[in-house]
């Protein structure tokens, strides 16, 4: 294959393909869709058999300013499909315990199911982890990340790598 010429000088050129087979580079633009990731650090606690919000309160990094460290959540500006992970590490022993993404509000998995969910007696330091795709609007959908516990005032772990929640913009609609 053959390389005609090359459009643009920097790190973000992305080949195209022209006249079957042979491929030339166009500049792709600085772009850069929203990203993130939030920890905790404030040892939320997650009452007896509520869904609560897990509180990220810090972040490592938000490229567009878009998680909101006060109400925990991730509300982008953009609307697309965003990839989220998360990862929270409870503190106390545990007969059953789970955590889940919420949108709006609500248990809202693609799949249909809560999320990560353990129903074993569990000792301290348990991590659950999970990871979901959705679309969000651009204007009032929102993300965050639920724990459940059967134990009084279970606790989550309090440091940036132990409970961790980050997204990325991976298309527009």
């Amino acid at each position: 294959m053959t390389i005609k010429r090359l459009i643009g000088t920097d790190a973000n050129q992305v080949p195209l393909n022209r006249d079957l087979g042979t491929m030339a580079y166009q500049d792709a633009g600085t772009f850069f869709g929203p990203n993130f990731s939030a920890y905790s650090t404030g040892s939320p606690s997650i009452p007896n058999g509520a869904w609560t919000k897990v509180g990220f309160n810090n972040t490592a990094w938000d490229s567009h300013g878009y998680f909101d460290t006060t109400n925990n959540w991730f509300l982008p500006k953009i609307p697309g499909w965003y990839q989220f992970n998360y990862s929270v590490r409870f503190t106390s022993a545990s007969s059953y315990t789970g955590v889940a993404m919420y949108k709006n509000g609500s248990a809202s998995n693609p799949t249909g199911k809560y999320g990560t969910l353990l129903q074993v007696s569990i000792s301290a330091n348990i991590g659950l982890t999970g990871s979901a795709i959705y679309y969000l609007n651009g204007s009032t959908d929102y993300v965050a990340v639920y724990g459940y516990s059967n134990v009084s005032s279970q606790t989550v772990a309090n440091d940036s790598t132990a409970s961790i929640f980050d997204g990325i913009f991976i298309r527009g609609q």
